[in-house]
């Protein structure tokens, strides 16, 4: 699957743009600020339905605009796909795949597959347990829409039990009946969850120590450590049984949802132990392996977007991704740099075409192929 066309209408700081893509290599450079990432972040946005930046609509509108609209036209193999986004303050979202709109807007999910590299990855090693658990529930939801669905359902149990244990804490009635309702459908789910990603990790993790192998090319031994109160076998018949601790917090202590992912290397905590270097190497493995997960899951190519890393990378990290790209590994490819120069000289050494966008203040400047 590929992008060809992108419209974009008081997204960000883009009032009004048409961009065209190549099915291959895709260059979009211009200044900091232009709009570059803003870009990516539409992109990103038809596929997962939300910013990867802003976690509400509201923060992705044109100034003081009352709407924003997406629409995205696809190709899969022969197929012609026609994405519709739409997002009024007030209104529920709107998404549609060739005009038929969405019930639910998680059935959207994994339809186009996306793998993201970018600066703020960095807090996935660095940042707190959500943001891994988050990574790897997107990852998963991509080809596992049963998981998302039964995800989705866990929080909303979730949710409604943290407000009770609030409410009993700042004075109301403590009934326990009620409280204990919620623990069948919230154990239910929680050993779902729990399942799928320990499934997923036996799969994923030999695929993620791989590619760390072929990029630093030493013998170091990476690995994702999962802790979860689920692999407590009696979990599921002790679950409220912290009910006091419970009502002084005013949340839920127990469960997938404080699940966590420690990325180890030779033993030791990357986040504590490991050089900047590794670190590097690591999120690389990573989100490589995040891709051929996706690709071998879905059977085709995710959309692969790669923001700023020129600047963040080193020499060696940039040049195993440009050979992969040379290779034909990857798809098709989104890639933005400040240095418009920088970009052609380095591509143009690999002897790699690309497709040229060309970004200035929430305007499409220029759109060329490095052959014309």
């Amino acid at each position: 699957m590929h992008l060809e066309l992108l419209h974009l209408v008081h997204f960000k700081n883009y009032l009004n743009a048409h961009v065209k893509f190549g099915p291959a290599l895709n260059c979009i450079l211009g200044s900091n600020g232009s709009g570059k990432t803003n870009l990516l972040d539409a992109i990103h946005y038809i596929s997962f339905t939300k910013s990867a930046l802003q976690s509400t609509d509201r923060l992705l509108l044109f100034e003081q605009k009352e709407y924003l609209h997406l629409q995205a036209k696809l190709r899969n193999e022969e197929n012609e796909i026609i994405v519709k986004c739409g997002y009024q303050p007030g209104k529920p979202k709107v998404i549609s795949w060739n005009e038929e709109k969405y019930e639910k807007l998680s059935a959207h999910i994994g339809k186009i597959p996306l793998v993201l590299i970018a600066p703020g990855d960095t807090d996935l090693i660095h940042g707190i347990h959500e943001l891994r658990r988050k990574f790897f529930d997107r990852t998963i939801s991509q080809f596992n829409l049963n998981y998302l669905e039964t995800l989705i359902q866990y929080q909303h149990q979730l949710k409604q039990r943290n407000a009770l244990l609030k409410q009993i804490f700042e004075g109301a009635t403590y009934d326990q009946q009620l409280l204990q309702a919620y623990t069948p459908k919230l154990t239910e789910l929680g050993q779902i969850i729990y399942q799928e990603r320990a499934q997923f990790l036996s799969k994923f993790k030999p695929i993620f120590q791989e590619f760390y192998r072929q990029i630093v090319q030493k013998e170091e031994l990476v690995d994702i450590f999962y802790e979860s109160d689920l692999q407590d076998d009696s979990w599921a018949s002790n679950f409220g049984n912290q009910i006091r601790q419970e009502i002084i917090a005013q949340k839920t202590l127990s469960g997938p949802h404080k699940d966590k992912f420690t990325f180890m290397l030779n033993g030791q905590d990357v986040k504590k132990f490991g050089s900047q270097g590794q670190q590097k190497s690591l999120l690389i493995a990573l989100k490589l392996a995040q891709f051929e997960f996706l690709k071998q899951q879905k059977s085709m190519k995710p959309l692969l977007l790669l923001d700023d890393i020129f600047d963040k990378l080193d020499d060696q990290r940039i040049k195993h991704l440009l050979n992969l790209v040379k290779e034909d590994y990857f798809g098709q490819v989104f890639i933005t740099d400040a240095r418009a120069e920088r970009t052609k000289i380095l591509l143009n050494n690999l002897d790699l075409p690309f497709h040229e966008i060309l970004v200035d203040n929430g305007e499409i400047k220029q759109i060329k192929d490095a052959t014309d």
